[in-house]
């Protein structure tokens, strides 16, 4: 028997049948209570500045959903800002390629300007859900176009590496630093010893890749450990050592060393719990980076973006969090 019209018209109008975040007001403080474009459920990102704007692209996952789920992360969405306290949404970056070693999904963009283009690094899933790295270039970054040799590593060939093009394979997360006139790549993978790790590879022209081997390795702690793999990761120099973060048991790990290329597991350090996706924004002072991470504040709720002081000086790195617009404003006239 169909529905009495007043039935029907309490059906759609009722609040309780919305989900709750969806009936939460736009908030007055982006930096307190975390940006996300409405909807969103904001992961895997970049942040980098161009002219007078710093930029984020990341990835558009969709709440409640597994990462791997068909229709997850079939874009690249864009935002602008000027203080981190007021934002504006841009078109979308980037989308899947339906059919291509990147249909099925596209994850953890990464940005670096290179002789006045900008190259957009990211992670492609196809449809067995084998992840490897692609490349896409802008010039306005407005339109990015993929490089006709896409993709650029697939660690397939890897002696170390446990990857098949046929089955779920770990090559994602892609972060770039360049040293001279070497560019490092350096991205999540798993070892063939089960151990997980975070890689590197070398370029003088960011297209070929040369495999450097893991950087850091370890067996997890536990098998339900979330993240298991160590995710999101990058490497960047601090006066003169190097800086390596990435993303593991529900928390952000920092680990210093005198080499680009070798992390020692024992090093680590948990520098902020229940945040994930560390990325250096810029330098403060001689003794830190203002940096930003994604967070699930709740369950049922986005993820959202937000900011913190990473003091790295101290006896023990860790982050302490900007708590409103007001203190993210003191960092930019100080």
């Amino acid at each position: 028997m169909k529905p009495a019209p007043d039935e029907v018209i309490r059906k759609l109008t009722d609040p309780l049948g919305v989900a709750p975040w969806m009936l939460e007001p736009e908030t007055d403080d982006f930096v307190r209570d975390g940006f996300a474009p409405r909807g969103v459920d904001l992961r895997d990102f970049c942040i980098f500045r161009a002219g007078d704007l710093w930029h984020i692209i990341y990835t558009d996952f969709r709440m409640n959903q597994h990462s791997r789920a068909p229709g997850q992360g079939v874009s690249f969405g864009h935002a602008v800002t000027r203080d981190f306290a007021d934002w504006q949404t841009l078109e979308s970056a980037l989308f899947i390629d339906p059919g291509a070693w990147d249909g099925r999904a596209i994850w953890a963009p990464y940005v670096i300007e290179h002789d006045g283009i900008h190259h957009l690094f990211y992670t492609g899933l196809n449809s067995n859900l084998a992840q490897s790295i692609g490349l896409a270039t802008s010039r306005d970054l407005k339109r990015f176009e993929r490089h006709p040799g896409d993709p650029v590593l697939v660690p397939e060939r890897f002696e170390w590496c446990l990857w098949s093009r046929v089955g779920l394979s770990n090559c994602r997360d892609p972060h770039v630093l360049q040293l001279g006139d070497r560019f490092h790549l350096y991205y999540t993978a798993l070892c063939k010893s089960g151990e997980v790790c975070v890689a590197a590879a070398e370029s003088n022209d960011l297209v070929d890749w040369r495999d450097l081997g893991p950087v850091i390795r370890m067996l997890p702690d536990d098998l339900d450990t979330s993240p298991i793999c160590l995710e999101s990761s990058f490497v960047l120099p601090f006066k003169d050592r190097y800086v390596l973060s990435y993303s593991y048991d529900r928390a952000i790990h920092v680990n210093i060393s005198d080499d680009p290329l070798h992390f020692d597991p024992a090093n680590s350090v948990r520098v902020l719990e229940g945040h994930l996706g560390l990325e250096k924004v810029m330098d403060l002072n001689a003794d830190g980076w203002l940096v930003a991470f994604f967070s699930q504040i709740a369950r049922g709720r986005p993820s959202k973006l937000f900011f913190g002081v990473l003091h790295l000086a101290a006896a023990e790195p860790r982050v302490q969090i900007v708590n409103s617009r007001q203190e993210m404003k003191s960092y930019f006239t100080a």
